[in-house]
Formats: structure tokens, C-alpha cells, sequence
């Protein structure tokens, strides 16, 4: 009987038993969301789930290598510099208030339980700042037909996100026109026909904003085109150039014959000196021939007065007239510098005094 009660008893304890042991040696499965986008100063929800539920396993948080939270029969522990932001609840999951843009990162949950292997997962926190205004702008600013590129471009007052370009609503592309490189667009060679509103949606994961830009691409003017205006220019500076050093040539070549004609001659330094001499020996000259003729005169009156002594008459005019004769040759002979009008002056006059003194005689 005592077997058979101890028998009686002991089977129906194992039975009770057979949960608790199908509990301890039941395998760990974890679930989690794999990624979260957030703005900032939002809050982030980071939620797990594991069965079965009722084992209560040890449940770690880290981000990058820090171990910021661990749970374990329904005590929590969490790094002191997490836990003005960090909220986390006995079921393993977490909570994060206000984030900010160096939250982003990889946050791992790890769950051990007794005999059984451990389970991981890996949540990516990406937080981004919302998309401000959407400046476009073009360069160059005037565009016209024949210009080889015009680049659209735009500007964020804050975030950072992807672009999309439209004109009048119609998606662009890259090809042969357009060229889409980071916050850029570039029409290559354009003409009137990419006159248009140019749309830029800038966008991420939380938030998106967007900015237009009219283009117009003005006509070709007609006439000359810039290259020839350009070569004409070219040529006209060129030619006042020439122009300008062969005057100056000019002007040299003429200073430089008025200082050979201005030149002053080995007889006398200058001409002024040259001319003052002439007009000495004039002066001289016409001095002495003033003289000689005075006396001449004097003579005359003397020789018509006294008519009956013609030897002292005659000899007397013989006299003055060598005088004279002498004294217009020492002249001449000093001043033989004296122009031709001068020289002519003087040998016109010594002929005639000479005349009317053989007249007398």
C-alpha cells in the first residue's frame, strides 16, 4: 500500500511538474522593428516581443558599446547618462523622448535565458531635421540661345534630403539636355524651348519641401555674333595702337631735324651770337662810311671855296678817297662772317664814294 501511495503520490507531481519543465527548456524567439526614422524632438518607440511569455530571461540594450539597460525579473537598471532620456519597461522595450540628431545609430537588444542559446536584434535609428525652404537660383542668371549651359541649383535652410526635378510637371531625367548631379541640374546648349517652371522637391524619410524657378531663355539677337563683335574690338584697339606709336615716331623724327637745323656752327656758338656779329660789323660800317663821307662833303665845300689851289684839292681828294677805300677793305676783311645782303650793302657804297671822289678829282 505504502509503495502504491508513494507511487500514487509521486506520479501525479511530475505531471504538475511538466510545464514548468517544457517552459525552462522552450526556445527564445525575439521580434523587433529593424528601423525607425525619427525627427527631431520626437520621441522613439523601440518595442520587442519574445516567447514564450512567460520566461523571464535576461534582456540587455546597447548602442554601439555601451550597455545602457538590463532587465531581469522585473528588475531594471540603466546607465546613469541614459536616464534622462531612456524609459524602459519590464516586457524589454524601450522608449526615448526628444531626440536629437546624434541619437541615430544601431541600438542591439540581447535575450539569455537558462539552457537555451541566446537571441539578438538590431533596430537602426536614423533622426533627421525636418526640410526647410528650398532656395533655387541659376548661372548664369541671363540665359540666351547659343550659350552653352545653364546650371540650376538649390539651397536648404535646414536638413538634408533627395531631390526630384520637374519642368511644368514633367519628371526630368538625365540625358543629352539634362545633367542631375547632387543639388544641381544642367541644360546643356539651351534654347527657347527650355523656357519653363522648374520644380525642386527635396524630401526624406519624415518630412519634404520644395522650390520653383522660372527659366526663360531669351532669342538669339540677330547680327554679328560675339565672337565677330569680339574680333572687331580686338581689331580696333589694335589699330589705335598702331596708330598712336606711329605718331609718336613721327613727333620724334621731327624733334630730331629741328635740333640738326638748330645746330650751332663752329664760327659761333648760337645763331643769336652769329647775328649779333653781323649786325656789328653793319653797324661798324656803316660808321666809318658816315665818317669818311663827312669828310668828304667837308672837302668838297673846301675845294669849291679855294678853286685856285686844285694841287691841295686834288690831293686832298686823292687822300680821302684812299682813306676810304682803305677802311672799307679792313672791314670787310674783320667781318668776313657778314651776310651777302651786307657785303653787297658795302661794296655798292665803296663803288659810288669812289666815283664821286674821281668826279671831284
Amino acid at each position: 500500500m505504502w509503495a502504491l501511495g508513494t507511487r500514487t503520490g509521486v506520479l501525479p507531481a511530475l505531471l504538475l511538474l511538466l510545464p514548468l519543465i517544457d517552459q525552462a527548456f522552450a526556445a527564445i524567439t525575439l521580434s523587433a522593428n529593424t528601423s525607425i526614422n525619427a525627427l527631431v524632438g520626437n520621441n522613439i518607440s523601440m518595442t520587442i516581443e519574445h516567447t514564450p511569455a512567460t520566461l523571464s530571461p535576461i534582456i540587455i540594450w546597447k548602442n554601439s558599446t555601451i550597455s545602457f539597460a538590463t532587465i531581469y525579473a522585473g528588475i531594471v537598471i540603466i546607465d546613469e547618462s541614459y536616464r534622462d532620456r531612456v524609459t524602459v519597461f519590464p516586457s524589454g522595450s524601450i522608449f526615448i523622448t526628444n531626440a536629437k540628431l546624434w541619437y541615430s545609430g544601431n541600438y542591439t537588444v540581447t535575450l539569455t535565458a537558462v539552457g537555451e542559446s541566446s537571441e539578438t536584434a538590431t533596430v537602426q535609428v536614423t533622426v533627421y531635421e525636418p526640410i526647410g525652404v528650398v532656395s533655387l537660383s541659376a548661372y548664369p542668371a541671363q540665359v540666351t540661345e547659343g550659350d552653352s549651359s545653364v546650371t540650376l541649383s538649390y539651397m536648404l535652410s535646414q536638413g538634408q534630403g533627395t531631390a526630384t526635378w520637374t519642368k511644368d510637371g514633367v519628371s526630368i531625367v538625365s540625358n543629352s539636355t539634362y545633367t542631375l548631379s547632387g543639388n544641381t541640374l544642367k541644360i546643356s546648349n539651351p534654347n527657347t524651348t527650355d523656357s519653363g517652371l522648374f520644380n525642386c522637391t527635396v524630401s526624406n524619410p519624415v518630412s519634404r519641401n520644395f522650390g520653383v524657378y522660372n527659366l526663360t531663355v531669351n532669342v538669339k539677337p540677330a547680327g554679328l555674333s560675339p565672337g565677330a563683335i569680339a574680333g572687331i574690338v580686338v581689331g580696333s584697339v589694335l589699330g589705335a595702337l598702331l596708330i598712336i606709336l606711329l605718331l609718336v615716331l613721327l613727333v620724334c623724327c621731327i624733334r630730331k631735324r629741328k635740333g640738326q637745323k638748330q645746330r650751332p656752327s663752329a664760327s659761333y656758338p648760337n645763331d643769336k651770337s652769329k647775328n649779333r656779329a653781323q649786325m656789328d660789323g653793319i653797324r661798324t660800317v656803316e660808321g666809318r662810311t658816315a665818317a669818311l663821307k663827312a669828310d668828304w662833303i667837308a672837302a668838297s665845300v673846301s675845294s669849291s671855296t679855294l678853286r685856285h689851289t686844285p694841287p691841295v684839292y686834288n690831293t686832298h681828294n686823292t687822300t680821302f678817297r684812299n682813306a676810304f677805300i682803305s677802311t672799307i677793305s679792313g672791314v670787310l676783311h674783320s667781318n668776313d662772317t657778314l651776310s651777302n645782303r651786307t657785303d653787297s650793302t658795302v661794296v655798292g657804297m665803296t663803288k659810288k664814294m669812289t666815283k664821286m671822289s674821281a668826279t671831284q678829282v
